[in-house]
């Protein structure tokens, strides 16, 4: 039997972040140590250690949230958005998120939980992003 799980990323989770979100050690370190980074785990199917499904990193500017990272299936990432859409709706912010475009596990999981499209976002590692965005309201 699976079962997930969520909790705040540390140091020794950095070479699944890295391997999950296709990026470099030190990126996923600078992730770690720099920003708010969950990690969604799965548990079963006989194996000793828990396994990292999912990842979501973020940081709030300017009085919006921003979801900077995003990677995993889509029911992982579902789960790991809760969070930060929780502090969002409890200090009345707008949540923000950039998704690549061949993130189709963030894609379906941003729609899924109401975001909308707000517009291009930067290009990470040469590949394009879409910015969405998600209006909560604190009485929800």
């Amino acid at each position: 039997m699976n079962q997930r799980s969520v909790r705040d990323a540390h140091d020794g989770d950095v070479d699944a972040i890295a391997a999950l979100a296709n990026v470099e050690a030190g990126m996923a370190e600078r992730l770690v140590r720099d920003r708010r980074v969950a990690v969604a785990e799965r548990t079963g199917d006989g194996a000793d250690e828990p396994e990292i499904v999912g990842v979501v990193a973020y940081e709030v500017a300017d009085g919006v949230l921003h979801v900077t990272r995003l990677a995993g299936d889509t029911a992982a990432i579902a789960s790991l958005l809760d969070e930060p859409i929780a502090f969002a709706r409890a200090e009345n912010m707008v949540v923000e998120a950039l998704v690549p475009d061949s993130a189709d596990g963030a894609l379906d999981a941003v729609t899924a939980a109401g975001f909308e499209v707000a517009g291009e976002g930067p290009h990470f590692a040469g590949e394009r992003t879409t910015r969405y965005r998600l209006t909560v309201d604190e009485n929800a």
